[in-house]
């Protein structure tokens, strides 16, 4: 059975080999009888270069030089090392086929449209943006321990939204630190501790 289905193997590396694009593939030695894990990958790794052959020459032609060198070391009796380069083969046969240009390319790929970038923003925006949370942060921690401080606060949160959006750096930067200033005592207040 297990000779029978290499005559197989064979026979159909042998038809697929002359339509490779690259020549034709490295002539393929039998693999061993199936005596152990070593022989069945070494086996398995000639049925991935023969399926290869029509679907991707490029990649079976590669694996059969790493299956040739896997039924070197079996024969050499160095089986952990014919075992990986099955295994090596195997996953070369996997390799997606490199598309062939069909003629001259007129410039660059355009990325689908799923694929757009968010627009740039300056450094002084995403200045802004950055003052803005930090803001919004110190805020949040405020409200959680002084309410009086947060609706205060509150407020000078929205001239901060309002500046952002004006493009004012400088009038956000002032009021940013103003809420950080307002709200870290809320924050860093010390709990009396027992001595």
């Amino acid at each position: 059975m297990y000779r029978l289905s290499a005559a197989i193997a064979a026979a159909c590396l042998a038809l697929a080999a002359p339509a490779s694009a690259q020549g034709p593939l490295l002539p393929l030695a039998a693999p061993p009888a199936a005596s152990s894990p070593t022989a069945s990958a070494i086996f398995d790794a000639m049925i991935a270069i023969s399926r290869a052959a029509t679907s991707n020459p490029r990649a079976a032609q590669t694996a059969s030089f790493t299956y040739a060198a896997a039924i070197q070391q079996y024969n050499a009796g160095d089986f952990d090392r014919a075992r990986a380069s099955a295994i090596q083969a195997i996953a070369q046969t996997d390799a997606p086929a490199v598309p062939q240009p069909q003629g001259p390319t007129g410039g660059p790929v355009v990325p689908p449209p799923a694929v757009r970038m968010p627009p740039t923003t300056s450094v002084r925006q995403s200045d802004m943006e950055a003052q803005v949370a930090l803001a919004r942060h110190a805020l949040m921690n405020c409200g959680d321990t002084d309410g009086a401080a947060y609706l205060a606060e509150n407020m000078v949160y929205g001239r901060v939204v309002t500046a952002e959006l004006a493009n004012q750096p400088h009038d956000v930067r002032t009021d940013v630190q103003g809420i950080v200033d307002a709200c870290a005592p809320a924050v860093s207040k010390p709990t009396a501790s027992a001595p």
